[in-house]
């Protein structure tokens, strides 16, 4: 499986990049609550902005936590 993601697959050190600069970063302090790909804001997709949706698995998440 590995072979077949791995192309796709970012390694830690760059999948961290953008927690890290957000942490870090004066400039991000400006930005809070918005969307970061690859250290860069940018607008969130459909499904991130679907309310019913956000109902939804914040309906399913009570349930598992009980």
């Amino acid at each position: 499986m590995w072979k077949l993601f791995s192309p796709v697959m970012l390694s830690t050190k760059k999948g961290a990049r953008t927690s890290v600069y957000l942490a870090s970063s004066p400039n991000a302090l400006k930005s809070n609550g918005k969307y970061f790909d690859k250290q860069k804001e940018t607008e969130p997709s459909k499904l991130a902005e679907d309310v019913v949706l956000a109902d939804k698995l914040w309906e399913f998440s009570e349930r598992m936590i009980g």
